[in-house]
């Protein structure tokens, strides 16, 4: 017996600038025109959080969301420079 085939479009967010929100709303407005396609979006676990935290759980049922590390260790003391999170994140990520 053949198995349907459910397409699937991944989206992994760059966490700094816009980026992350801009790839959002592109990710929505697909999943909106598409409800049958499955959608998987990857993002450090701060901005999931402040991006999803205040949209209702079905406000997309097709997009699932994902937490990446932010590269940042334990108890480490951030410097405030950006150029040092990003270095973090751009060496935890595959």
């Amino acid at each position: 017996m053949p198995t349907e085939k459910i397409a699937h479009v991944v989206a992994f967010a760059f966490p700094f600038g816009a980026h992350p929100i801009a790839l959002l709303h592109l990710m929505q407005s697909l999943a909106a025109a598409a409800p049958t396609v499955r959608f998987s979006y990857f993002n450090t676990a701060g901005s999931n959080h402040k991006f999803f935290s205040n949209l209702g759980k079905n406000s997309c049922p097709n997009i699932k969301v994902y937490n990446v590390e932010d590269g940042v260790p334990d108890r480490h003391a951030l410097s405030g420079n950006l150029e040092e999170i990003i270095e973090l994140f751009i060496k935890a990520t595959p």
